[in-house]
């Protein structure tokens, strides 16, 4: 999840580059994942092990892609990558419902937390005794699967620093989880890092940026499980 070639990026904002964003993000990003798979593809022929698939989906915060939300995914990457890496990368928009066997992965590059946290008034009473307190972070994503939209606010704020330019429409069409609740909701964010059970039980997870500034960030592993099989039915 984007930022690839992040705007915010002290080199990319005083200008001191001698070629394209997109140069940039073929190098940094597009090569090395096709390194990384080939190598993978090499291994899987030597030892019968699978090979990574690999999905991208953009933010607002590329530069070299459109700043626009929703936005649409990453042009085709054909003439970055050799024709057979091309079948392990998976060009999605942003927000974008991934279906990994089954699996449905919810994931938009937008700081909804932090834009609902800024919008949000609650009053939370004091729970039983013996209960837990209430967890602002569930609550902030139970937000987001409540109003089935990956970003619910309308119209979404916005400052002169980080203009988010939204599609109202587009958003609502883009953005809405017709289809049922994900399974796991991605929801990336400058906020600390978490991985909580919202609403309806769908695992709400915070894997944090990658990287601080001048220092490394957060990333997350998550270890999917089949469900057990369901008992055979009495003779």
């Amino acid at each position: 999840i984007g930022p690839f070639v992040d705007e915010q990026h002290p080199t990319l904002a005083a200008g001191d580059l001698s070629v394209s964003f997109q140069e940039v993000f073929e190098r940094q990003i597009v090569h090395r994942l096709a390194e990384f798979i080939e190598t993978q593809m090499e291994e899987a022929e030597k030892e019968g092990k699978k090979v990574t698939q690999v999905v991208l989906l953009p933010s607002t915060r590329d530069v070299h892609h459109l700043p626009v939300y929703p936005q649409p995914a990453l042009p085709s990457l054909e003439r970055a990558v050799p024709e057979h890496v091309l079948p392990f990368i998976h060009l999605a928009p942003n927000p974008a419902t991934v279906n990994v066997g089954g699996l449905r992965i919810a994931a938009g590059a937008v700081d909804t937390l932090m834009l609902l946290g800024s919008q949000e008034l609650a009053r939370v009473p004091p729970p039983p005794a013996g209960q837990p307190k209430p967890d602002r972070m569930t609550r902030l994503a139970s937000h987001v699967l409540q109003q089935r939209m990956l970003l619910p606010l309308f119209p979404a704020p916005s400052d002169e620093k980080n203009p988010l330019p939204v599609d109202v429409s587009a958003n609502i069409k883009a953005g809405a989880l017709t289809a049922g609740l994900p399974d796991v909701l991605l929801c990336p964010s400058d906020l600390a890092p978490f991985a909580k059970l919202g609403f309806a039980g769908v695992l709400c997870l915070n894997p944090g940026r990658l990287t601080r500034k001048q220092a490394g960030g957060n990333y997350a592993t998550v270890c999917v499980r089949p469900p057990p099989a369901a008992p055979l039915p009495p003779m």
